[in-house]
């Protein structure tokens, strides 16, 4: 169909980023294994580290989707292609959601490894008793590549997208803090 063949042209398009996320996630947990030495100290240091790979992903890919496309020319062009601007935008938002649940999965995969190679019991039982919560953080980092998405509509540059979602989401959640 129409549609899975504009989901795979963005796989296509993210190939390298798609390649490369993947293993600087795994050399990044790797570091953290051999820096922090005590068992809690690297489950802590290690969840944290998940967390911040798997937001930074968020925003990198969410702003790249569409910023690139606009600084190129390309989103005009795909404009001319025979289908509704609807199906075009779900394509790039589907890809985006797919190429997220997988890179989280992959990042659980190489540190629960990691645990599993060269921690002990103690770490992997620390770990395994908090991995848990990245469950919870799933609506954060949709928020945050929803952010990206509509700030990566606004500026041509990747980076400066990802920095005003930063800057927005960052808003959004300190005017929901209660005034004292």
């Amino acid at each position: 169909s129409v549609f899975v063949a504009l989901v795979r042209h963005e796989a296509r398009d993210a190939r390298f980023p798609l390649v490369a996320a993947p293993l600087v996630s795994a050399v990044v947990l790797g570091v953290v294994h051999a820096v922090f030495p005590l068992p809690i100290a690297v489950s802590e240091a290690a969840l944290a580290t998940m967390y911040n790979l798997a937001a930074g992903w968020s925003l990198y890919f969410a702003a790249d989707l569409f910023a690139t496309d606009l600084a190129s020319g390309r989103l005009s062009t795909r404009a001319l292609l025979p289908v509704s601007a609807a199906t075009l935008f779900a394509a790039k938002v589907v890809f985006l959601a797919l190429a997220l649940i997988a890179l989280a999965a992959w990042i659980v995969g190489v540190e629960l490894a990691l645990q599993v190679a060269v921690g002990n019991e103690t770490s992997l039982a620390h770990f395994l008793e908090w991995v848990d919560d990245v469950v919870v953080w799933a609506p954060v980092l949709a928020v945050l590549a929803a952010a990206a998405i509509l700030c990566s509509l606004l500026v041509e540059s990747a980076l400066a997208a990802a920095l005003l979602a930063l800057i927005l989401v960052g808003a959004l959640w300190g005017a929901s803090l209660p005034l004292e």
